[in-house]
């Protein structure tokens, strides 16, 4: 697992553990992961959902982020 999924995962756990509705999308995922993070944003279920950078090269991503409702879009590299 590369640093930054393991550092996703983490983020995720820690926020989650705070109350935050937070999520995240990666290649560690199955089809059926995937589906349900896809839901849960559209749903608007989510506070915060974090992305590999990689997935913004993805059709499907780009198709998912416009269908949902983003407040604030940040890329850290």
């Amino acid at each position: 697992v590369s640093p930054l999924i393991a550092l996703m995962q983490d983020q995720v756990d820690a926020l989650r553990a705070l109350g935050v509705r937070a999520g995240f999308m990666n290649s560690t995922q199955d089809f059926d992961e995937r589906r349900s993070m896809e839901a849960q944003f559209l749903a608007g279920e989510l506070d915060l959902l974090y992305l590999a950078p990689e997935r913004l090269r993805l059709d499907s991503t780009l198709s998912l982020l416009a269908r949902g409702e983003i407040s604030v879009f940040a890329i850290d590299e």
